[in-house]
């Protein structure tokens, strides 16, 4: 009898134990593809170029009339921009973006790849902002762009990432 309540208990401590390793590698594979997923939006940043957070003087202009506006971050592709309208994806416009107060502006084609709603700017001002991302699709010459790409390497230079 003894023996039989033995048995019994070894085998309820298996069952036990296979319940448990079962429960652990399903729970493994419900979560795998979380840590892959955390480990790519958390990560570095994956754009292909480094965005430099600097606040430059930009007019912009969709119909031929420019507004002015000021920016969040440059890079050789494009530019953030907070403007007081919300433009769609892909809408054409020129960008003319002043650098250390020259009086010639960077100018060029851009188009808008995405824009949202600005909450953290909200507090100094009573106006809706949208941070608004631009690609440059083409400077107005080579000048232009050399002009720009010039600034971004002084901008690396001074990075502590470079």
């Amino acid at each position: 009898m003894i023996i039989l309540i033995e048995i019994l208990l070894i085998l309820i401590l298996a069952m036990i134990m296979l319940t448990l390793i079962v429960d652990e590698t399903n729970h493994k594979k419900r979560t795998k593809h979380l840590v892959k997923l955390k480990g790519y939006w958390d990560g570095k940043e994956r754009r292909r170029v480094m965005r430099h957070n600097v606040n430059l003087d930009v007019r912009y202009s969709i119909n031929h009339a420019f507004k002015n506006t000021t920016s969040r971050d440059i890079s050789s592709h494009g530019v953030g921009l907070i403007l007081e309208e919300k433009l769609e994806r892909k809408t054409p416009l020129s960008v003319e973006i002043v650098i250390n107060g020259n009086n010639e502006p960077i100018k060029a084609k851009a188009r808008v790849m995405w824009a949202k709603e600005a909450f953290d700017e909200e507090k100094f001002t009573p106006k809706r902002l949208f941070h608004t991302g631009i690609k440059f699709v083409r400077f107005t010459n080579t000048l232009q762009e050399k002009k720009l790409f010039d600034y971004i390497r002084t901008l690396e230079k001074d990075s502590p990432h470079y």
